[in-house]
């Protein structure tokens, strides 16, 4: 995300708001799969470990410049495909229930 931002030109200041989500079933975010990988200071330290690997000063600049601003401005959080299939429901209850039939599907054959 923050190399994507760098190469559009504009500044990570001139966004309103940013967002890094891992969608996944309820029950692996409840059961705390995602826990310590999804928050901020857990991304910050493998981003750092693996920018500090090519002793780059080049590489060191990006850090400071983008990934740390990025970091810092971005929502980072679980959003579960549950909460996703609901809400389209409430705006759109055809689409809504054709997609909650599918869901239910891929949790059956793809197990919980």
């Amino acid at each position: 995300m923050a190399e994507v931002i760098r190469h559009s030109g504009r500044k990570v200041e001139g966004f309103d708001s940013l967002g890094f989500f891992v969608l996944a079933p309820a029950s692996q975010i409840e059961a705390g799969v995602f826990a310590e990988e999804v928050n901020k200071d857990s991304i910050l330290e493998k981003v750092q470990r693996r920018v500090g690997e090519y002793n780059d000063p080049e590489m060191d600049r990006w850090f400071s410049d983008w990934f740390q601003p990025v970091l810092e401005k971005a929502m980072v959080e679980c959003i579960s495909w549950e909460e996703i299939v609901e809400h389209i429901g409430s705006v759109d209850k055809s689409f809504g229930e054709g997609l909650a039939e599918f869901y239910n599907l891929c949790l059956k054959f793809n197990g919980r």
